[in-house]
């Protein structure tokens, strides 16, 4: 099967659920979602850290070819370090929205490109629309793998735990499980949260802790 990145798993199904860009994509939680998962892969491969006022740094220099890495990378280079919850503001509280377009775009893009969804322009009255279709192997391998790890006892991969985090606070995990599968879910993140014996259990605790923010923001901003 195809290597996913957790933003890029996260944005596969956040598709399957939209199906059609009617302007939804951009509106609400879901774009803060997709620029926290990205922001969390920076994270995990070492290119930024937290300084101890909890600031993001950068830590190493990137060299991907995965451009939606390399968009946040850039934004993250050229400002004063911020927290978490002050990027979270940045890019969803402000007046223009064309910076987190420019991540949601991209992340689409780099999906297209390894075949895991095609895009279908169909022409409207007033407004374009377009269709995401997508390769629903890819779906249904990304919900399977996330079923098998996070229900199962054993080992969880970070990204497991960021995955489950987004879909249950951007509202599409019940789309892909059961009212009792959610429950199940829902507890092995707490009990995540509450270990020590994580070595990346801080690193996530605030990433999904994040999460909560991107709700509040965007309240705030009148966008959900």
């Amino acid at each position: 099967m195809k290597n996913l990145t957790v933003c890029q798993e996260y944005t596969l199904c956040l598709l399957n659920k939209v199906k059609k860009n009617n302007g939804n994509l951009y509106e609400g939680k879901y774009p803060g979602c997709i620029a926290l998962a990205a922001i969390f892969e920076l994270f995990l491969s070492e290119k930024i850290a937290l300084d101890d006022k909890q600031k993001v740094i950068i830590k190493n220099p990137i060299d991907s070819d995965v451009e939606y890495l390399n968009v946040i990378y850039a934004d993250l280079s050229n400002e004063k370090p911020k927290t978490l919850k002050k990027w979270m503001e940045h890019y969803l509280a402000g007046y223009s929205n064309k910076p987190i377009k420019r991540i949601v775009e991209s992340v689409i893009d780099s999906l297209d490109k390894k075949d895991c969804l095609n895009l279908e322009i169909k022409n409207g009255f007033l407004k374009d629309k377009i269709l995401f279709n997508t390769n629903m192997s890819d779906v249904n391998h990304i919900i399977e793998k996330l079923r098998a790890e996070l229900l199962e006892s054993g080992t969880m991969m970070a990204e497991t735990v960021i995955l489950a985090s987004l879909m249950h606070q951007s509202g599409i995990l019940v789309d892909y499980f059961s009212k009792h599968e959610v429950d199940q879910l829902k507890t092995r993140i707490d009990e995540i949260k509450k270990s020590d014996n994580w070595a990346t259990t801080s690193l996530v605790k605030q990433v999904v802790d994040e999460l909560d923010t991107v709700l509040i923001i965007t309240v705030i901003a009148g966008i959900v």
